[in-house]
């Protein structure tokens, strides 16, 4: 069974050089769920929680992100919505 995108994702916070998401769970009968975070098109992480914080960035700049559940069948959901984080000039 493929697992459902991932809902709610919004931005936490934001730093000079880092932005912090959240999201809801994603449940699948018989499966652990991991999430796999896309900056700006390209894969930043993974995580089996929902939260990730994605560092080194640069100030002032736009960044889009996504995100998609992985089940441990290897079996991966659409995207969530996108979500734009700004961070803070220095």
């Amino acid at each position: 069974m493929y697992p459902n995108a991932p809902q709610n994702l919004t931005v936490s916070s934001v730093t000079d050089t880092s932005v912090s998401l959240v999201w809801d769970a994603v449940t699948v009968s018989g499966a652990t769920i991991e999430y796999e975070i896309y900056r700006d098109g390209q894969s930043v992480g993974m995580t089996g929680s929902e939260m990730f914080t994605d560092v080194g960035l640069m100030a002032g700049t736009s960044y889009d992100y996504y995100v998609i559940a992985v089940s441990s069948a290897g079996k991966q959901s659409q995207p969530s919505d996108v979500v734009t984080a700004i961070t803070n000039e220095v």
